[in-house]
């Protein structure tokens, strides 16, 4: 395993803790940075599906949550060697 895919796996579990607090539940649905993810993408974001219940609307909502996108900042900046998500 990369440093990266570990440091991947353990925000992962933070963030899917505080996921559930804010939802109330398990996610209906979750991918994988794997499944998404193209042969030549170094990222990883993974998709976390949350059904949410509202008054007054019917049918199924669903609130879909990135993990993993503030692992890479967005722009060049002082530190080289931190990945850049925005190539």
């Amino acid at each position: 395993m990369t440093p990266e895919e570990a440091k991947h796996m353990q925000l992962t579990l933070v963030r899917a803790k505080a996921y559930g607090e804010l939802f109330g539940c398990k996610p209906g649905a979750f991918f994988a940075s794997h499944q998404l993810k193209g042969a030549s993408d170094p990222g990883f974001i993974d998709v976390f599906v949350y059904p949410i219940e509202m008054a007054g609307v019917e049918g199924p909502i669903y609130g879909a949550v990135t993990n993993g996108m503030s692992d890479r900042r967005m722009a060049e900046g002082d530190d080289p060697g931190q990945p850049v998500a925005a190539s």
